[in-house]
């Protein structure tokens, strides 16, 4: 699940990388959408947590309003912060301890891949 907070004109205006514009919800609010430019992570923090879930921040570039955090391939609960930071609730879900891949996906494609350690 994605929540999709109603972006401040500061952030549209931060997030405006590349080519694309700001379209609108079918209620009115807006989303950005940039074309061809995806997601790149930077860190994620923590790098390990406790099994079953553990609240993560993604710290990055081109993050989008319909960016996805991705644990082991299974789309996690996530909410964008800024197109910097999106933040996410990663649940194991009857893995065990060990190391993930950890992504972001969006329309425009899969960011590149880090680890994120269940312990």
């Amino acid at each position: 699940m994605v929540f999709k907070p109603t972006p401040t004109q500061a952030e549209n205006d931060l997030s405006m990388v590349g080519s694309g514009g700001i379209d609108h919800e079918y209620d009115g609010s807006p989303f950005l959408h940039i074309s061809g430019v995806v997601p790149d992570i930077t860190t994620v923090s923590p790098a390990t947590g406790a099994r079953p879930s553990v609240a993560v921040s993604v710290n990055g570039h081109n993050f989008t309003l319909n960016s996805a955090v991705l644990l082991n391939g299974v789309p996690q609960q996530t909410t964008f912060v800024s197109a910097t930071v999106v933040q996410a609730t990663l649940k194991s879900g009857g893995l065990a301890a060990g190391p993930y891949p950890v992504l972001v996906r969006d329309p425009t494609g899969d960011s590149n891949s880090t680890t994120f350690t269940f312990t």
